[in-house]
This record gives C-alpha cells, structure tokens and sequence, in this order.
C-alpha cells in the first residue's frame, strides 16, 4: 500500500526533529526521526499494524496509531493508501488529540 503523510504529520515530524538537534544533538535527533519513518514504512506491507486510536472513536474514521518511542503515529487507511494524520507526543494532554479533526 502506498502512504501518503499529511501536511500535519510532515510539520510535526519536521518540529520534532528541530526540536531534539536544537535540544540534544544532531545526532539523536536523526535517530528519532528515522526510528518514526522505519515506523511508518512497516505499514505499506501491515496496514492493519497498528491498534484502534480510542481517542479518535468518535470521529468514526478508523483512526489506528502506530507507536514510536514518545510518539504515536496517527493514521488511517482510505481507498488503498495508508494516510499519516498526524504524529503526536504522547506526553502532552490527549485532549489535545481529540482536536485533529
């Protein structure tokens, strides 16, 4: 299947690793990041890897998430292509994921 990320899940993988170059190293801030792209490249061949997100039930979109170290990578599958929404850190508030809408 092919996987498409969302202009959301480009910023935040982009945010994330500003974040760890600016706050750690360069270093481990391409470590985070391609651990999270290994990730989602394992959905092309198991779409169906990764567990319902219960946060986004509501929605009735079929939300499943995928985690990576802090992060759940948050997707859903749609006319054969596995759509990346977003990728969220699970130390913030979960509210906060309810509002991906």
């Amino acid at each position: 299947m092919k996987i498409f990320l969302t202009q959301n899940a480009k910023e935040r993988l982009k945010e994330i690793y500003a974040y760890y170059k600016k706050e750690a190293s360069l270093r481990i801030a391409k470590t985070i990041k391609n651990k999270i792209i290994k990730e989602i490249k394992k959905l092309s061949k198991h779409p169906e890897l990764g567990n319902e997100e219960a946060a986004l039930k509501f929605l009735n979109s079929g939300y499943r998430k995928l985690i990576s170290g802090h992060y759940k990578i948050i997707y859903r599958i749609l006319d054969a292509q596995i759509i990346i929404d977003t990728i969220f850190d699970t130390r913030q508030e979960p509210e906060k994921l309810k509002k991906l809408k």
